[in-house]
């Protein structure tokens, strides 16, 4: 049930994010694959386009060719970088959550244990 300020109960805010780290181990293969194509695709057009920004550079065509340098530099830079932190977010990405619901199953068992062995007052 939510509280007063619309907040959610702990029994559905760990409902939830069982649902979280269930959603990113089904899909953390695809994502893995995903970034490590688009690395490759990356660094495959960086060096098929080596020939063609060497071609233009001969032309003396030097103030084009230093801006469009400096893009393709920052595109290929970014990009490269969005893939690696996105291979490292695949691999590593719910530790935190992952590691509540483990303490959070260890109360849970702590707790019912402590209440049956417990003894009764009458």
């Amino acid at each position: 049930m939510r509280g007063a300020k619309g907040q959610l109960s702990d029994e559905e805010f760990i409902d939830r994010m069982r649902r979280v780290v269930e959603r990113f181990h089904r899909w953390r293969p695809w994502l893995i694959g995903f970034h490590v194509i688009m690395l490759c695709v990356v660094l495959s057009l960086l060096f098929c386009f080596q020939s063609e920004l060497n071609r233009l550079a001969l032309l003396h065509v030097n103030f084009f060719g230093f801006w469009l340098g400096i893009v393709l530099g920052f595109m290929v830079g970014d990009l490269t970088a969005r893939s690696v932190k996105g291979i490292f977010d695949a691999l590593f990405g719910v530790r935190t959550e992952t590691l509540l619901l483990k303490y959070h199953d260890e109360l849970v068992q702590l707790r019912a244990e402590h209440e049956t062995s417990m003894p009764e007052v009458v």
